[in-house]
Parts: C-alpha cells; sequence; structure tokens
C-alpha cells in the first residue's frame, strides 16, 4: 500500500500544487470562502428529504459523536437508509476503495498509477464480484440492490460540493451498483491472506543461506518443495504485509453478574483516517442489527441483533500459494482495456490456469511462456461469504448463527458467538486448502498442486459452552487444527496475547462488562519476564546499568509514560538485526522476524543466526543478548538523552492515522492526518503493533490495532462501542477525528446517548 500511495502522490502533485495555489488565491480574494465553499461537501443531517426508493418514511437519529440509528418499517429501507448515511460521512472512502478493486485509479490520477491497475486487473476482483453477484440468493442480492439505491439516492439529493478528493481529482463519482457492495469483501478477504510473496521471499532465503537456516525461522519447510521463480519480476505490492491480529472472547451466563452471556471483540487492523469501521443501528419491526458496518457493504459485519452477538479473529492459516504454470497450463487468456486519464487506452491480456490468475512471468507480455499463477481460497467465484453476513444479521440463537457461517468461505476467521439463552462457541468459517501432504510453504510447479478447497467447519468441530465457561482467540492456532490429521501450515501469532487472555479469564469466577472493558485495554506483555534472567544483574554505575535495574523491575506493562517499554522494544529489534540483517539485507524489513520466545529457543540452541556472516570471526549467540542490550542503550541515549529514567515510550510510540490522499498534499498535508501516544505494543491485548523491523531509528510507530471495538451483555444492558478516529471522512466535519482520544483512554459510546440531530427520508406520495 505504501508503493501505491507514493505513486498517487507523485502522479497528483503537480494537480495538488496547482489547487493550493488557487486556495491561497480565493483566500486572498474572499476571507473565509474557500472554508464556505468546502462547508458545502457536508451532509445535511437535520430535516426532511423526499426522494423515491423507500416504502414509508424512515428516520435517521445520530449521537452526539456522529453514530446513526435508523428508524425504518421494513428491513428492505432499512437496507436503503445504510447505503444512504455511509454516502454522506464515507463517499471519498467508497469511491476509493471501488476505483482501487476494479483497477480503475488510472482513469482519474493517470499513467502513475496503471501497473496498480494492471495487477488488479489480473487478480481480477471486479470479474469475481460480477459472476459472484449472478450466484448469490435473491435475498441477498435484494439487501445489495437497495443499499446501492440507497446511495445513489444520496448522489442526486445532494446539495453542494462533494468532498474535496474528488475536487482535487477533478471527477465525480458514477452511480453505485449492486455488485460493488461485494468488493470491499474481497479486498479484505485478500488482505488478510495475501502472503504468496512469503514463499518467494523463503525461496530466496534458502538461496543465499540454505534450508537448515531457513528452516530454523519455519520448522515446517520440507526439502523438494521450490522451484526457482527468483528472477520473475513482480507486480507491485498492493498490500503491506498483513499484521494479522484480534481478541474475541464470550463468558456464559453462569459466570456473569449480569445473567446474561458476555462477548468481547476488537478486530485489529491498519490504523487509517477515515477508519475500516462504520458504527450503525438499523431498527424495522422488532428487529434491530448493530456495530462495525463497512462503507459499501448492506450488512453489520461485526456486531449483534436482539438475540446474537459474534465478533471474528483473523485465522493465520497459509490459504495461497504461487504455482509455476506455462501456456499449456493456461485455460483463457482474454483482452482487457485500462482507460488512462486524458482518452488514452491500455490494452492487456488476462490470463487464468482453472481459477488461478496469471501475475507474473514472461507470458504477460510476451517475452517467454512461464508465469506465476496464484491459487487463493479468496479468488473463488461462487463466494456465498455475504449470504453469511445475511444469515448472521438475521441469526435467533448460537445454532442459527453457526448454521449461517457454514455459507462463510473467505477468508479464514474464528468467530465468537453468544446468544441470549446465555449460550457461547468459538467456530472456525471458512474454507481451508487440502494441499495432500504438502505444506505449501514455498513456490511449486503445476504438477506439484491442484488442491482441494473445503470448509473449515467440515475438518474443526466448533467449540460450544466448554466447561471452563469461556471461549476466546487472539489469533492462535486453535486447539482443533493443532490436533487435527488435516495439514495446514500458517503464521499463527505467538501465544503471548492468548497466554494473558487466559490468564485473565480464570483469574475471577464472575464478570461485568467493565471487567470485559478492563482486559481489552490491558498493556501487560508477558514476554517481558522470560527476558529477566538474560539480562544479567547491574554492574557499576552508568547508562546501561541504570536500564538493567529498570528491566529488572518491570512487571511488562506496556504504558506510554514508562521507559521499559521503549528500552525492551529496541532491545529485541537490536537483536534482531544484528542476528538476521547480515544475510537477509532488504528482506529484513519485510520478512516476519521472530518473537520474543522464538528468538530465546534460537539463543538456547545456539543458533547459526547469530554468527555474522559479513565478519571472519565467529560470533556465538552466549554474548549476543548482553552486547545487542548496551547496543540498544547507547543509542536510545542518542536520541532521548543520558537519562533512561527520563525516557519515556509515548517519545517513539504514536498511533498514526494517514489519510491516503489529502494527507500526502505538499505542506498542508499533515493536517489531515492524525497522530496520538498511545500505551500497549506487539504483544499487548491493548494491541499498539509496528511494522516489522521496526526500531533501527528509536522509534515504533502504532500502525496496526484494534479500530473497533464493542462490548455485549446479551441480559439486556446497552452494547458499547468505540471506533477510530471518528465517523466520518470529511476533515471539514467535527466526527472526523472526535472519536480519536476516547479510543486511546479506553471510553466506549453507545446507541442511546444523546441523540444531536434527526432526519427524515420521505417516499414521494
Amino acid at each position: 500500500m505504501q508503493r501505491l500511495l507514493d505513486r498517487l502522490y507523485n502522479a497528483m502533485r503537480q494537480t495538488l500544487l496547482r489547487f493550493l495555489l488557487l486556495a491561497l488565491l480565493a483566500i486572498a480574494i474572499s476571507t473565509g470562502g474557500l472554508y464556505a465553499w468546502l462547508r458545502t461537501s457536508l451532509p445535511d443531517t437535520s430535516g426532511e428529504i423526499v426522494m423515491s426508493g423507500i416504502t414509508a418514511p424512515i428516520t435517521i437519529s445520530r449521537t452526539l459523536h456522529g453514530a446513526p440509528t435508523i428508524d425504518a418499517s421494513t428491513q428492505e429501507d432499512a437496507h436503503f437508509a445504510l447505503g444512504f448515511v455511509h454516502a454522506q460521512d464515507r463517499l471519498w472512502q467508497m469511491e476509493g476503495m471501488r476505483r482501487f478493486a476494479l483497477g480503475e485509479l488510472t482513469e482519474v490520477i493517470g499513467a502513475e498509477t496503471l501497473q496498480t491497475d494492471i495487477a488488479q486487473r489480473r487478480i481480477g476482483f471486479g470479474r469475481l464480484a460480477t459472476a459472484q453477484y449472478e450466484s448469490l440468493d435473491r435475498k441477498t442480492r435484494s439487501a445489495l440492490i437497495l443499499y446501492a439505491d440507497g446511495v445513489n439516492a444520496y448522489l442526486k439529493s445532494r446539495d453542494g460540493s462533494f468532498p474535496m478528493e474528488f475536487s482535487l481529482l477533478g471527477f465525480e463519482p458514477e452511480p453505485w451498483l449492486p455488485e460493488h457492495g461485494l468488493l470491499w469483501g474481497r479486498l479484505m478477504a485478500y488482505q488478510l491472506s495475501a502472503r504468496w510473496r512469503d514463499d518467494l521471499a523463503r525461496e530466496a532465503l534458502i538461496d543465499s543461506v540454505g534450508m537448515d537456516k531457513v528452516r530454523e525461522l519455519w520448522p515446517s519447510l520440507k526439502l523438494g518443495e521450490q522451484a526457482a521463480f527468483k528472477d520473475t519480476p513482480l507486480p507491485p505490492r498492493q498490500f503491506e504485509p498483513p499484521l494479522g491480529a484480534s481478541n474475541a472472547w464470550a463468558i456464559v451466563a453462569s459466570r456473569s453478574n449480569t445473567g446474561g452471556a458476555l462477548l468481547a471483540g476488537d478486530p485489529h487492523l491498519g490504523l487509517t483516517i477515515p477508519g475500516t469501521w462504520y458504527l450503525a443501528r438499523m431498527r424495522f419491526g422488532d428487529q434491530v442489527i448493530e456495530g462495525a458496518t463497512a462503507p459499501g457493504v448492506p450488512f453489520v459485519i461485526i456486531g449483534r441483533n436482539a438475540n446474537v452477538a459474534w465478533s471474528f479473529t483473523s485465522n493465520e492459516a497459509d490459504l495461497q500459494d504461487v504455482v509455476r504454470v506455462t501456456n499449456a497450463d493456461i485455460t483463457s487468456n482474454d483482452p482487457e482495456d485500462i482507460r488512462v486519464k486524458g482518452g488514452n487506452i491500455h490494452s492487456i491480456r488476462i490470463f487464468y490456469s482453472g481459477d488461478a490468475p496469471v501475475i507474473a512471468g514472461g507470458m504477460l507480455d510476451q517475452s517467454g511462456d512461464d508465469g506465476l499463477a496464484l491459487m487463493s481460497t479468496t479468488l473463488k467465484t461462487q463466494d456465498k461469504t455475504p449470504a453469511a453476513f445475511y444469515g448472521l444479521n438475521e441469526a435467533q440463537n448460537l445454532s442459527d448463527a453457526i448454521r449461517a457461517l457454514d455459507d462463510f468461505q473467505s477468508p479464514l476467521m474464528n468467530v465468537i458467538v453468544a446468544d441470549t439463552s446465555g449460550r457461547v462457541a468459538r467456530t472456525h468459517a471458512g474454507d481451508i486448502p487440502l494441499r495432500k501432504g504438502i505444506h505449501g510453504r514455498l513456490p511449486m510447479t503445476a504438477s506439484d498442486l491442484r488442491w482441494e478447497q473445503v470448509r473449515a467447519s467440515s475438518v474443526y468441530p466448533p467449540e460450544i459452552d466448554p466447561v471452563s465457561g469461556a471461549v476466546a482467540n487472539a489469533n492462535e492456532q486453535t486447539p482443533e487444527m493443532i490436533l487435527s490429521e488435516a495439514e495446514l501450515s500458517g503464521d499463527w501469532a505467538s501465544r503471548a496475547r492468548a497466554d494473558r487472555l487466559d490468564a485473565l479469564l480464570s483469574a475471577q469466577q464472575k464478570f461485568d462488562l467493565d471487567a470485559m472493558a478492563e482486559i481489552q485495554h490491558d498493556v501487560i506483555d508477558v514476554t517481558g519476564e522470560i527476558w529477566k534472567s538474560v539480562i544479567g544483574e547491574a554492574v557499576g554505575d552508568g547508562l546501561v546499568p541504570h536500564a538493567q535495574i529498570l528491566m529488572q523491575r518491570w512487571d511488562g506493562t506496556t504504558q506510554r509514560d514508562a521507559p521499559q517499554p521503549l528500552i525492551y522494544a529496541s532491545w529485541l529489534s537490536e537483536m534482531n538485526r544484528v542476528m538476521f540483517y547480515d544475510e537477509m539485507d532488504d528482506r529484513f524489513f519485510g520478512m516476519k522476524l521472530p518473537g520474543p520466545r522464538h528468538l530465546l529457543e534460537l539463543l538456547r540452541a545456539e543458533s547459526p543466526w547469530c554468527d555474522d556472516a559479513k565478519t571472519p570471526d565467529v560470533e556465538t549467540c552466549k554474548d549476543l543478548p548482553k552486547r545487542t542490550f548496551d547496543i540498544a542503550v547507547n543509542k536510545l541515549s542518542l536520541v532521548y538523552g543520558d537519562n533512561p529514567s527520563d525516557w519515556r515510550w509515548s517519545s517513539a510510540h504514536e498511533a498514526f492515522f494517514a489519510n491516503a490522499l489529502l494527507g500526502r498534499l505538499p505542506t498542508v498535508g499533515d493536517f489531515f492526518n492524525r497522530y496520538i501516544q498511545t500505551d500497549g505494543g506487539d504483544r499487548t491485548l491493548n494491541r499498539g503493533a509496528s511494522r516489522s523491523g521496526a526500531g533501527v531509528n528509536g522509534l515504533f510507530p502504532h500502525v496496526h490495532g484494534a479500530g473497533f471495538r464493542a462490548l455485549h451483555d446479551m441480559a439486556g444492558a446497552p452494547s458499547r462501542y468505540m471506533v477510530a478516529p471518528g465517523q466520518s471522512g470529511n476533515p471539514m466535519s467535527s466526527h472526523y477525528d472526535d472519536l480519536m482520544e476516547l479510543w486511546r483512554d479506553g471510553h466506549t459510546i453507545t446507541f442511546d446517548d444523546v441523540t444531536l440531530s434527526i432526519m427524515v427520508l420521505s417516499p414521494i406520495k
């Protein structure tokens, strides 16, 4: 995604500079004129609008923080109204997502995004969505149609300018089509399972350091799986390497102080402004559905209805394989045109081997007859996942919810469910590949593999109402997967967060929502304790002994006003750098590096990675912890001063909410981005994760975490929510970032908060 943003920036630079000059001129001519014009892009949220497409009046009331409640007579009108409010608050986000998915950025930006569009066309999200829409059941298609009608009703009813991104690029949004409501799900599924580049990176690493050393990092690797792809040019990276994470758990009614089952969930994704999630509630008849929606989609993705609540965590199984193909393996070869801003057409050909699109190789530009085809559970035409969300939204009990998830196909997820009868469950949703004895951790040839795709629920049974009275997942490999005979590899999270969650759930017998909220905001890193015996006792005075004393007194609390989290993160970063950078080179920054527990295992086993390949001496693991601790502390002193007690995690750890386009404007771009100092780290339940390889400059930007949190009491109390950084994607809105500090400090909001505005959508009589 970063490379995409760089290309967007280069393409837009001249346009943006011209816009700024015009803006400055407008300000000089008429004070406040530009501001007044930009304000017209804000939606009306009060009054009445008469429109076609609805059967009865719909009331849309919004809370102090912009969370809408839609009161409609029918579910159909509720879907219409959800499309309307999404377009009101997140129109540019929806348009940008649509064009990125369809490979249509070049039409409005120019040739700088051509390679991005080509890569997207080759994957084929647009064709997948069109075919998928036709395969869905009538009810799900109806929801997509009515949602699209609501989006388009807003486009017709608006009075004023479109959000400023449209003005900068010089175009207006086209009508929203029903199949566009499937694009977000396709992109999210692909992003959460996009690991095919890791297969290529592992192969390249084997070529340079040997299988034995690489197997220390990925023990499941087997000889004979790899095929040579090292010289194949790859398409641009569309997504940053996933930092998969989330927490979700549920407590049965007998362990609840309120007499009802409790559920908590906080999915972790990259932090952006606007954020991924949008809070909304729909009421119709005697039904209510509320929680996290995704602009562009007509369903509540994570939330509850009157009877059932649910949340997801990413299952980090390997769901993709790269396969070498030749012209003989190609089953379709179709032309496709990409419109370039200014009127030109760029023509390409799209190659498929069965369901697998060819994403790289000589056959694409006719320089050879080879190619790399991508096999992925997320690229199947007949994907019923949208119907699963429809079923979840309608579920009346735990059994209904689990049954609805049978339609869920991509990506593979862990799902936590609770209902009003006091029951809870943890189950798997999604498809898995059966590779027939091959782990799929390295690239393969077409003769090696054509795997079968099956539902995870047919292989791994759900866990329902366990004796412990609680179900939970924090991205660790589930017990069913460990015990199953089905060979499925992956990069599951270490058990650090899971162990902390299990300990907290076992520490007391009874819970309420306040106790659940405390767990969501817990910032203990349990791995800190295992390194105290390694760090050694402080000897003498000075900088390093001072830092050693601080670490010996640390209980793992990763608070922003403490020095120890900074010392610990820097130490681990330095240890990874010393062990791996000499042989990984630039791959170091994109590679999944060992966590604290894995690092300690390598040190105790006297791993050959401890040797610096660029020196004639043979370094051992014995002195590596002390040596890297000294290096890390001295580096920190150059940035933060020579008194470790004065160092603060907050100095290095800020949550960064980037506005993908406006945030890159020259001179004024940072006005549209948001920063806030935060607690937490890579391995805390309140997660404040940084990218792999962070820390070389003493900084650990918080780029990944819980952009949404939910707490549900199925006994009837109002559910509590938080989204970051706000409900609106328009910088002119007070809801652009008004939730950021509340999010950071652990507060929540509800749909029953004070009503700020009321709008009525009335049908034409």
